[in-house]
This record gives C-alpha cells, sequence and structure tokens, in this order.
C-alpha cells in the first residue's frame, strides 16, 4: 500500500520533471552534486559550521554511496543514472550524494546483488534476468515477447507486480528503489539472416539465464552464454556468430564495428532495477525516506524516456555506417519461443498476478 502511495504522490513530480527534459534537450546533469541555491544552500551553510539549519543541533553525516553497474560511462544509461543520483541527492538537501562505477568495476551484476544482500556494497544497479537468481519468482519476467511497447512495460511494473517482487526483495535483504529500463534486446549477428530457419546453428551470445538461453536455442540457435565484456573479442575472432542486447549498448559497446546486421523483431524486454543494501537504506535518516523513493521515481522516469527516445536515432547512426535492419516472421518467433517456455514451472503466484496485470494492458 505505501508503495501504491508513493507512486501516486510523484505522479506530479514526474510530469513536471519530463516537461523540464524536453526543454532542455533531454540533457543530463554531469556531476552528482547537491542543489546550491535556497533552502539546500542554506542547508549546506549551516552544515559546514557544525549545525543543521534553523537549530542547534550537530549536523547529520554525510553519506557517499557507491553506486556499482555494468553499463559503461558512455552509455545513454549512465546519463540517466546521473540524473536519478542528482535528483536523490536533491531530495535529501546534500546529505546522500553518489559515486558510479561503471562496467563492472565493483564487480558482475550478481556480485554486486549479492554485496548489497551482505551489507559489503552499498547500491546497484541490475537486470531483472540477474534477480532471477535471487527471486525465483521474477523469472517470469525472462519469457520473451511479454510487451508490445515500452508504455506498457512500464504500466506493467508500476503496479502490483512491481509491489509484489519489491515485497520479495525487502525479504530477502534489500530495498529496491526504483525500476529502470534496460529495454527491448535484439539479435544481431555478423551474417545475412533472412528467415527464422537461416538462424539454425548460429552460435548466439545471451546471458547467463536459462530461459533467455532456452528461447535462443528453441529458434535454432546455439545459445553461448558469455561474461559481456568477453562479447566483442568473441565476436571479432568468430567464437560466436552474434549476441542480443538492446540497441543503445550495442552503440556503447561499438558492437557495430564487428556485426552489421540487426533484427527488427526484439524478443526479450529487460528492467533495470535501482537496489540498495539495508545496511544503506538504515543509514539514510527516516525523515529523506519518502523523498528518496519519490526522487527515485522521478529520476527512473528520466531514464526510460531517455533510452525510448534514443533508439531512433541510433538506428539511424547504425544504418548510416552500414548496418542492416532485417525482419524475421514475428509470429513464428513468437510460436517457437513460447512453445519452449512450457518446460518451466514458473511460480503458479507470480503467474497468475502477471497474467492478471497483462490482460489490463490489452
Amino acid at each position: 500500500m505505501m508503495k501504491r502511495i508513493h507512486r501516486m504522490i510523484t505522479a506530479a513530480a514526474v510530469v513536471v520533471c519530463m516537461a523540464a527534459v524536453t526543454a532542455c534537450g533531454n540533457s543530463a546533469p554531469k556531476e552528482n552534486t547537491p542543489a546550491t541555491g535556497g533552502a539546500a544552500a542554506e542547508t549546506q551553510a549551516a552544515a559546514s559550521s557544525g549545525e543543521t539549519a534553523g537549530s542547534g543541533e550537530t549536523a547529520k553525516e554525510k553519506i557517499e554511496v557507491k553506486l556499482g553497474f555494468a553499463e559503461s560511462e558512455n552509455s545513454v544509461h549512465y546519463k540517466g543514472y546521473q540524473y536519478m543520483c542528482d535528483k536523490i541527492t536533491e531530495a535529501t538537501q546534500g546529505q546522500v550524494t553518489f559515486k558510479l562505477y561503471p562496467s563492472n568495476s565493483l564487480g558482475n551484476e550478481r556480485d554486486l546483488y549479492e554485496g548489497c544482500q551482505l551489507g559489503t556494497v552499498d547500491a546497484c544497479i541490475i537486470t531483472n534476468a540477474v534477480l532471477t537468481n535471487f527471486i525465483p519468482e521474477a523469472a517470469v519476467l525472462d519469457q520473451p515477447f511479454l510487451f508490445d511497447d515500452y508504455d506498457q512495460a512500464w504500466k506493467f511494473i508500476d503496479g502490483p507486480f512491481g509491489d509484489y517482487v519489491e515485497d520479495k526483495a525487502e525479504a530477502g535483504g534489500v530495498k529496491i528503489v526504483g525500476w529502470m529500463d534496460s529495454g527491448f534486446r535484439s539479435l544481431f549477428t555478423k551474417k545475412n539472416v533472412d528467415s527464422v530457419a537461416s538462424l539454425k546453428g548460429l552460435k548466439i551470445r545471451t546471458m547467463e539465464n536459462e530461459y533467455h538461453m532456452a528461447a535462443y536455442n528453441a529458434l535454432g540457435c546455439i545459445a553461448t552464454p558469455m561474461a559481456s565484456g568477453d562479447v566483442f573479442t568473441a565476436l571479432q575472432q568468430g567464437t560466436i556468430d552474434g549476441a542480443e542486447n538492446t540497441i543503445p549498448t550495442i552503440v556503447a559497446s561499438k558492437f557495430n564495428e564487428v556485426c552489421n546486421y540487426v533484427c527488427n523483431q526484439p524478443v526479450i524486454f529487460a528492467y533495470q532495477l535501482l537496489v540498495f543494501s539495508d545496511d544503506l537504506w538504515a543509514k539514510i535518516p527516516e525523515e529523506y525516506h519518502d523523498a528518496v523513493i519519490a526522487a527515485a521515481a522521478e529520476g527512473c522516469q528520466y531514464q526510460r524516456t531517455l533510452l525510448r527516445d534514443s533508439v531512433a536515432d541510433f538506428r539511424t547512426d547504425l544504418e548510416s555506417q552500414g548496418v542492416t535492419f532485417f525482419d524475421l516472421d514475428l509470429d513464428e518467433l513468437k510460436s517457437r519461443t513460447q512453445e519452449a517456455m512450457k518446460q518451466f514451472s514458473f511460480d503458479e503466484e507470480a503467474l497468475k498476478l502477471m497474467n492478471e496485470e497483462l490482460a489490463k494492458l490489452q
């Protein structure tokens, strides 16, 4: 119930934020620094003298959060993360600041989440495909072709199913503070593909996720899981014939330098989660908790929109560099991959809730 209230409270703030984004040309702040004007400035000035504004109390301890994630510093995702962190800093009047650690520099996504559970990592951003390792109920999100567009995916996760997963995470010792996008993940290959049949035998890198692997194996591919940092070299050396990822990531990782073909029909949609350790959440004064949730919601919406709106421009850029976008039979893709999902026993409660919420979006 509280999560629903938080989202209702932040709805107006999100609208204001997105209007500002449009007016500013989608430019994100470059540094994670607190606001320097008005009440925030007064608070900081008081803090520097050892007191909080308007009182004789000792200033609260500053909290610097180390935030780890897989995306590179030159990715559009990173811009969204930076904006979100800045909003949280502003909401806490400069008490909570962030230091960003991109490109798995603090460890891979699984290690980061485990670190949050243990309290050895402050915060991380991971995909829901990794979350499945810790919350089996979330595996229903790993199925292919769940959503037709971004709006459906956002409405779905901002509803009861998002609350459901957040409750599971809290029971496991972490706090999901917000939901962002990884986006629609597309197949890209070194050779031209003109039909589903021509995928047979191609070694395609996937995440180490049994549902993703099963989907691509069902298409005739040889699903080949490997670390994201090894993909470029594997493509370059011919160890694999292709991979699957979002178009913004294809650009950020320069996969187009070794793969010239991208499929127009994305198979998987993936979310990204902002996760705080329980230790970090406890350090943040309770008086700021609602403000942090609201600021994260605003920042997440910014990241989602930024990512979605970047895709068209990235496609144009890729085509100008010689990349060919190809079509495969959507009905055949859905039929094969959804048939492959029947081998799995998904949590009945999670599956029922997911299907109920998806039905509302039709």
